[in-house]
């Protein structure tokens, strides 16, 4: 027989899952930007290293006085400062991070859904899965970088709960409590929550 799902579980799983979403596309939408920048700069930096070394190459069989050879002096500065800008900034590696933050996000949020319409049957099972998933959410939070301040703002991400819901813990005889719109919910056991995702820290960086 399976048992009845306290509603304020049911309650939990949609908040993690309209928590989730925002923050999957903003790491999307994250990795995008940094993709793109690491192209532009990348093949900006290669265009003008081949430049520098056709320029080098031709002023050595001719002179042709100090204009051209100043230029060719700037062209090269510019190409190694370029250079140096693609490893210190490392877009390509910081793009890979939201990836796969954004991948491990989407993973979790088919896990909801998959709870949402086939929650297992025994309580014990229920309690098991909604913690599988707490845990999951907390790990990949601290793994994942911080969403810049943009994306945050357009994909409307917000602060994770630092209070986990009253209806999950219970009271100490574990009798019961209120969901979110203030019903009463019969809860028979405890299920340690961790809060949904925190890597909503904005990144101002670019």
């Amino acid at each position: 027989m399976k048992d009845a799902i306290p509603s304020a579980w049911i309650q939990v799983l949609e908040d993690w899952r309209n928590r989730l979403v925002p923050n999957q596309i903003a790491q999307f939408k994250a990795c995008k930007h940094f993709v793109r920048r690491h192209y532009l700069l990348g093949i900006s930096a290669t265009l003008l290293a081949a430049a520098t070394s056709t320029s080098l190459f031709a002023t050595l069989n001719k002179d042709l006085g100090m204009w051209p050879r100043i230029a060719t002096a700037m062209v090269s500065f510019i190409s190694a400062l370029l250079t140096s800008a693609v490893t210190f900034l490392q877009y390509g590696s910081r793009a890979e991070g939201y990836r796969i933050a954004s991948a491990q996000f989407g993973n979790v949020r088919r896990e909801i859904d998959i709870l949402q319409r086939y929650m297992p049957k025994s309580r014990e099972e229920q309690i098991a899965a909604l913690q599988k998933v707490s845990a999951e959410i907390g790990e990949i939070s601290k793994q994942a970088p911080p969403i810049l301040e943009e994306y945050a703002k357009r994909t409307k991400s917000v602060p994770s709960p630092t209070v986990p819901s009253p209806a999950l813990t219970g009271g100490s005889g574990g009798s019961g409590g209120t969901n979110t719109t203030g019903e009463e919910v019969p809860v028979t056991a405890k299920v340690p929550v961790t809060a949904a995702p925190s890597s909503t820290m904005t990144d101002s960086r670019e």
